[in-house]
């Protein structure tokens, strides 16, 4: 089990470091809300991979 659950989080914070660089990358503003922050990853073409990591963390809380 906690082997299982080490891997779960070394791939969430994978993904989740994708998405901040990509994020970055495309100058999300500092300050953005994360429905904001969901949106603006949407128009830049990764909305799938921003949906992948909250359901990752909301399965993870």
């Amino acid at each position: 089990m906690i082997q299982k659950t080490g891997m779960f989080m070394t791939e969430l914070a994978r993904l989740a470091s994708l998405l901040i660089d990509l994020q970055k990358r495309d100058q999300l503003p500092i300050y953005s809300t994360p429905k904001e922050a969901l949106q603006f990853s949407i128009d830049h073409g990764y909305g799938d991979l921003a949906f992948k990591v909250r359901r990752l963390w909301e399965n993870a809380s």
